[in-house]
């Protein structure tokens, strides 16, 4: 979304969102509405090539499924890709599961070479993605990586939270198999893999360090952060909701991982704001077929009653699938267009009547919404524009708090505070005369070791009488602080009598153009009272607006 799009909505003075100044237009760009013939674009085939399955997910959704696992024969994959190809000359075939698709690896590899046919004999594009647990051989592994186009893999984080989280069927540990695979894919193409962690009880509070593990892995690519949501799996292993928890920390590692610069965004529904006409692709007619052979247009429909679901509307049979053309019907018919509620709402075209399954679950009606999960919705997506308002509105943070005697004691960003000291976050003073840089290295590298995947970042300081050049001194100590990713900051120009090259300083590595850029440029403390140095500037943050006024200003004036 463009930057100040929340001027006309937000109160700097009350620190607050008038949300009944929302029209259904505001998240719309150059289009007054979505598009409805994208409606006719045919949605997602997805083939449950099995519902077997090697893993043992606290959550699953499908864990029923697994006790009879079941693998897809071919002609119901062949009777799909032929339905399919025949509404559109471009198709994208998912190979999912109720289990781990991979158990079915002959089929897969079946599958390929049919649409390698087809693409010869009748011009047909196509693609393929799989999602996976990664629980696999390097076999498997080589052909995935060289047959298959993206791959996502699901990883809930660090060993110790995904071995409880994401074990083996039948006990075990499952990380360390995961993680080799993943390291294999980064190594090839980083642009194939896409990382999932399904955040939960155990790790809801975890998130940054979530991010932190993947980062170190070398991954750079979008990460999919999403809720775990209810099952009867989740409810017969106690697993708590985790609503209020999740947006909260998800907000913190969205911020850390913006202000770290890594090149890591995330996704929840709380901040997905494209805009369509229906929710999911279920009223495109999504093509989700079962190893059984029945099709259904949602993947959690999946796990619950088929016989008399909405959600289920064909079957293969006698060598061809049978479309029930009535309900497939009335799934293309569930777009925000036919509910009332939605007409005024302001997440109109981004929520889009929301998920069918949640609201069928809970009224029992296809075309019903209820009005505690769009409460639920409004408030979420309420909090995090507010969240985004607050860091478009001004750009004083970040900046540090300090106590009385200027000591800082924390980093503030729109998220919360980052404490700093010699635990967490170190403000490490640096005297290139003095410092010796490969213990200093030594001493940086073991910190962070130490504190696991917890993110730490290291706040150089710059500060030196010398006249004499540490130009390359200083590029190849900051040099292996990257290619260790270790997180600095550095908090204040070096000064230019220690370096060569400054542009490479700031290009490179962050460093401040000016002092106005810098953390160190002024702190707060007190009641939010802004101090130059050990100077009271005698302003507060609420008279402030950015730090160019600041610097502007008579007492803040760089000399």
């Amino acid at each position: 979304m463009p930057r100040n799009r929340f001027k006309g909505i937000y109160d700097e003075k009350s620190d607050s969102l008038n949300i009944a100044q929302i029209k259904p237009d505001f998240f719309l760009k150059e289009e007054k509405h979505p598009r409805k013939k994208e409606l006719d674009k045919p949605g997602a085939v997805v083939l449950f090539v099995s519902s077997a399955c090697n893993g043992g997910c606290l959550y699953c959704y499908a864990a029923e499924s697994h006790k009879n696992g079941k693998l897809m024969d071919f002609p119901i994959a062949k009777a799909t890709i032929d339905e399919a190809a025949k509404k559109s000359k471009k198709i994208n075939i998912v190979f999912f599961g109720e289990g781990e698709p991979t158990l079915a690896f002959p089929l897969i590899k079946k599958i390929v070479e049919y649409l390698r046919y087809k693409q010869r004999n009748t011009g047909l594009e196509f693609g393929t993605y799989l999602l996976t647990n990664g629980l696999f051989d390097k076999r498997k592994a080589r052909w995935i990586f060289e047959n298959i186009d993206k791959i996502s893999v699901s990883c809930d984080g660090p060993a110790d939270i995904h071995n409880i989280t994401r074990g083996r069927s039948g006990g075990g540990h499952s990380h360390a198999l995961l993680e080799k695979n993943i390291k294999y894919f980064l190594s090839g193409n980083p642009e194939k893999i896409r990382l999932k962690s399904v955040i939960n009880p155990l790790s809801v509070k975890r998130q940054t360090e979530i991010l932190e593990y993947f980062y170190r892995l070398g991954y750079r690519g979008e990460v999919l952060f999403a809720p775990f949501f209810e099952s009867k799996q989740s409810k017969k292993n106690k697993l708590k909701p985790i609503d209020k928890d999740f947006l909260d920390n998800f907000l913190m590692a969205e911020e850390l991982s913006d202000y770290l610069d890594i090149g890591i965004s995330f996704i929840t529904r709380a901040n997905d704001f494209s805009v369509k006409f229906g929710a999911c692709g279920l009223s495109r007619s999504n093509f989700y077929v079962t190893p059984e052979g029945e099709i259904s247009c949602c993947s959690r429909s999946i796990s619950g009653e088929r016989k008399n679901s909405p959600f289920f509307y064909g079957v293969f049979r006698n060598s061809e699938l049978r479309i029930n053309r009535e309900k497939e019907k009335a799934l293309r018919q569930r777009t925000v267009d036919h509910f009332k509620e939605c007409e005024k709402c302001f997440l109109k075209w981004v929520c889009a009547a929301g998920c069918a399954f949640e609201h069928f679950e809970s009224t029992g009606n296809l075309m019903k919404i209820d009005k505690t999960l769009c409460d639920k919705r409004k408030q979420e997506v309420a909090k995090y524009l507010l969240f985004r308002a607050r860091r478009e509105s001004n750009d004083l943070k970040p900046f540090f708090i300090t106590d009385d005697r200027g000591k800082e004691k924390a980093l503030s960003l729109w998220s919360g505070g980052l404490a700093v000291g010699e635990e967490d976050n170190p403000i490490i003073v640096i005297d290139p005369d003095k410092d010796d840089f490969r213990k200093l290295f030594k001493k940086i590298k073991n910190h962070r070791d130490r504190r696991g995947f917890k993110p730490t970042i290291f706040f150089l300081r710059f500060v030196s009488e010398s006249k004499h050049k540490k130009h390359r001194e200083i590029i190849d100590f900051l040099s292996g602080l990257k290619k260790e990713k270790i997180h600095f900051k550095l908090t204040r120009p070096i000064p230019e009598k220690l370096i060569n090259d400054r542009e490479k300083l700031i290009e490179e590595f962050g460093m401040p153009e000016t002092a106005a850029d810098s953390l160190d440029f002024f702190s707060v403390r007190g009641k939010d009272r802004i101090f130059f140095g050990k100077t009271d500037s005698g302003m507060s943050l609420k008279t402030a607006k950015t730090r160019k006024s600041l610097a502007d200003s008579h007492n803040g004036k760089i000399r």
